[in-house]
């Protein structure tokens, strides 16, 4: 393979996205937005994190000699560069709604109870959000984080707003008036989760 741009070529609602290429040049130019950040590995430990500028690859195979390097270790590199660009931006497009039965204290019924909200997400540590989401995927978009963390969110909310009911004997249809303390106890919980 000869000497390289490498860019971010991913989706546009990735996050996350792998080159796909892992048989990469040294020499070859890495190109990262003020909006990325990369990590690139080398046979599967982390070498160098990234931030936005023009970087040359001093990882990878030799230009000119990757025939005689493959013959010898039967078509394929002994030299494996990975490189993963993570987007830095924060995300704002995260709605959500669900409808939580609580129980009314006084008549024992089951009320329903109509929740809904937004959130935001940025990734702070690419690293611990690579090895607790990303996982061995190639990319990873909003969608894939919308998906698994909208059960932690409405879980968190039911578990918060069903402690309110029982501890401070809170009234289904007055919980309307404590919808600040509910936000911030259900983003502590997240947090706590998430992080």
């Amino acid at each position: 393979m000869a000497i390289s741009t490498i860019t971010f070529k991913g989706a546009k609602d990735s996050v996350v996205w792998k080159h796909p290429e892992n048989n990469i040049t040294l020499g070859s130019q890495l190109i990262i937005n003020e909006t990325e950040e990369a990590h690139i590995f080398e046979n599967g430990q982390l070498l160098s994190t990234l931030q936005s500028g023009r970087h040359t690859i001093e990882s990878g195979n030799i230009p000119g000699l990757e025939g005689l390097i493959q013959r010898a270790f039967k078509s394929r590199s002994p030299i494996i560069v990975e490189i993963w660009f993570f987007k830095k931006v924060a995300g704002f497009d995260y709605k959500w709604g669900a409808q939580i039965p609580v129980v009314d204290n006084q008549t024992k019924l089951a009320i329903p109870l109509g929740a809904r909200g937004s959130y935001s997400l940025r990734i702070k540590d690419p690293m611990s959000f690579m090895l607790q989401m990303v996982g061995t995927e190639s990319s990873y978009t909003k969608n894939q984080i919308k998906e698994n963390l909208l059960d932690n969110v409405i879980r968190n909310l039911k578990d918060y707003i069903g402690e309110e009911v029982q501890k401070k004997g809170a009234d289904p249809f007055t919980l309307s008036t404590e919808l600040k303390e509910i936000s911030e106890g259900v983003k502590n919980s997240l947090t706590n989760d998430i992080a």
